[in-house]
Formats: structure tokens, sequence, C-alpha cells
């Protein structure tokens, strides 16, 4: 019951969200949308916000579920990550403001630091680099994609081809096994 209750909330949340940006939306008119009390939703949510952050985390994970992600090499992974988010692209670009962002940080890290951190451990030249050097490049490469995101995000997730995300790939590629040589106890 408390399951089908949040789903309920949630996609009362994503069809507003279809018409109206995440400041237009109120939790008034969510519980009015799914026939719930104001009450009710605070039982599950704290604010939309959180109700956000779970929405697409939950679509996200029940993408992955559908899709087969095992020996998906990091490139593959990510252009996965981009098909799901341009998918969500109406609810994400609704749901964007300067007050979420934050949440949208998070989120895009959790999902790209796993993908950076595989790469990183992919690469020869880890060895002899000090932990907190491994740390420190994972760090950098996951800001790097996250910020590809927002600019992807602000420019209202535009498709593939002109983001030029084999542009970046070869940057990657190219300059992740130098800085990794660089860090290496000699």
């Amino acid at each position: 019951m408390k399951q089908r209750t949040k789903m309920a909330i949630s996609r009362a949340f994503v069809e507003l969200l279809q018409s109206r940006t995440i400041d237009k939306i109120t939790v008034k008119d969510i519980a009015e949308k799914c026939d719930i009390n104001r009450q009710t939703f605070y039982y599950h949510f704290a604010d939309i916000y959180e109700l956000m952050e779970w929405t697409i985390n939950y679509n996200l994970e029940k993408y992955i579920s559908e899709k087969d992600f095992n020996g998906l090499n990091w490139k593959e992974e990510l252009w996965s990550l981009i098909e799901f988010l341009r998918m969500q692209r109406k609810l994400l670009i609704n749901a964007y403001d300067a007050k979420n962002r934050i949440y949208y940080e998070q989120f895009v890290r959790e999902q790209i630091a796993p993908i950076v951190k595989i790469k990183v451990y992919d690469c020869e030249e880890i060895e002899d680099v000090p932990e907190d050097k491994i740390e420190f490049v994972e760090n950098v490469y996951t800001r790097v994609l996250t910020n590809l995101f927002f600019d992807w995000l602000e420019d209202g997730m535009p498709d593939e081809s002109k983001i030029h995300l084999e542009d970046y790939f070869t940057l990657i590629e190219g300059s992740l096994s130098t800085a990794l040589q660089n860090f290496q106890i000699k």
C-alpha cells in the first residue's frame, strides 16, 4: 500500500511536470491530482524536491533493471545513461531550477562516479598510484562529466550528436592515462 501511494504521488508529479515547471507545482496540486490529503504526501516525502529525486531514482532503477548492462564498457554505460536522461527530457527540464541544482548534481554524480571508477581502474597506469591520488583523479573526471551534463541540460538536452560526446571520450581516454602516469610513485 505504501509503495502504491508513493507511485501515485510520483505519477501525479510527473504528469504535472509535463505542462509546467517545478516552481509552479505545489503539494496541494499533487495531492488533488492523486486524490490524497497533504499529510499523506508529507508522510512519504519531505518536499517536492525529495519527490523529484525519488522519482528520478525510481525511473533509473527501473530502466537499468530492464536493460542488460553486463559487459558494457564505460562509454556504452555513459551512452545508456544519456539515453535514459534523454527519455526523461521534459521531466528533467521542467524539474530543473536553481533551488534544486544540488539534487541534480548529487544524482548525476552518483550515476557517473562508478562509471569513472571502472574506467580509472581499467588503466594500466594505475599501478603505483597512491589511493588518495586515484580518488582525486576519479573526482576530477566525475566533475568534468557532471558539468557536461549540466551544459547539456541548460542547452535543452539536444540530441547526442550536438554534445560531441565522442570528443569528450577522446579527451578522457588520452588524458586519463597521462594523469595517472604523472601520479605514479617513482
